[in-house]
């Protein structure tokens, strides 16, 4: 499925992640913020555990941390002096 126009097209691709496969990760997983890093990982806070899942531009899960965020709910992305900070609301 394609929605949008012009240059903001978007394309459902089923699958393109995969959660990971443990009791934490099924549990729940209501997501609550998702940024892109400038090296275009996308880092996504869930209420699960693990709460930061960080994939790669093909959807390949490349690092997870995070087991005490049980009520994830917010998440930004800033830089300053070069380097990235994750600021998380939980």
């Amino acid at each position: 499925m394609i929605i949008g126009s012009g240059n903001n097209k978007y394309e459902w691709i089923e699958d393109w992640v995969k959660i990971p496969d443990t009791p934490g990760g099924q549990l729940n997983g209501r997501t609550h913020g998702i940024v892109i890093t400038h090296d275009n990982n996308i880092i996504i806070f869930n209420q699960a555990n693990p709460a930061i899942l960080i994939f790669n531009s093909n959807g390949e899960l490349l690092n997870t941390w995070g087991n005490r965020f049980s009520g994830a709910h917010g998440l930004t992305l800033t830089k300053s002096n070069g380097n990235e900070y994750l600021w998380l609301t939980d």
